[in-house]
């Protein structure tokens, strides 16, 4: 059950031209009341990495958490 979902970003970007990103952080937020952290860590990852032309284009670290309310 998914009541809702909500992407939290923050990125560090580069000082001199072009100010590409080095670093993005991203943060999901599901609200479910019976997803378990393991799955939702695997679904997240696939789209997130896998899956994600946006981040295959990107050359910067990208880092994720995953976090369940209840």
């Amino acid at each position: 059950t998914v009541n809702g979902l909500k992407v939290e970003a923050n990125g560090t970007r580069r000082d001199e031209h072009p100010r590409a990103f080095r670093e993005i952080k991203l943060h999901f937020i599901l609200d479910s009341p019976d997803a378990t952290q393991e799955e939702f860590e695997k679904l997240g990852t696939l789209a997130a990495i896998k899956y994600c032309s946006v981040a295959g284009t990107l050359n910067s670290d990208i880092h994720h958490e995953f976090t369940i309310n209840r």
